[in-house]
This record gives C-alpha cells, structure tokens and sequence, in this order.
C-alpha cells in the first residue's frame, strides 16, 4: 500500500524530538512489506513509545491510525 509506506517515510523524516532515532530504524523495516506485518510492527512499536517514551503524542496518535485503517482495510476485505 503506498499511502501506508508515504506516511511510514514521512514519520521517518520526522525530528529526534518527535521521534527517537531507534524507532525510525524500526519504522524503515516496516517500508514495503505486507500491510499484517506492517500492523503488527506498529503495534509493537506503540508499545515501546508508550512505555519508553520514545515519540511524540502526535506520531503516536499517527501510527495509531495506521494501524486501525488497516483493521479497517481487512474487515472490509473480510480477511479478520
């Protein structure tokens, strides 16, 4: 999905303040590769910011996102 990985780059680009640099390494393995693997990287990842805070609010609340328009994207697909 190319919207997905437009917005996995742009959080790449994002700023140390907004986003530590471990999690843009993290966020660059997720760049092309199948929108359930991207999901679960995400989820994984929203738990290490939460935990470590290691993003903004706002790329925390992005990568949220992501993550339910892709639930949202296999529900409609009936893939859940």
């Amino acid at each position: 999905m190319e919207s997905l990985d437009a917005i996995l780059t742009d959080l790449c680009e994002a700023p140390e303040t907004q986003i530590d640099g471990e999690i843009v390494v993290k966020l660059r393995q997720l760049i092309g590769q199948p929108s359930g693997t991207v999901e679960a990287g995400l989820k994984t990842i929203l738990d290490e910011c939460a935990r470590y805070s290691l993003a903004s609010d706002f790329a925390m609340v992005t990568m949220d996102i992501l993550v339910k328009e892709i639930e949202s994207e296999k529900e409609t697909a009936g893939l859940s």
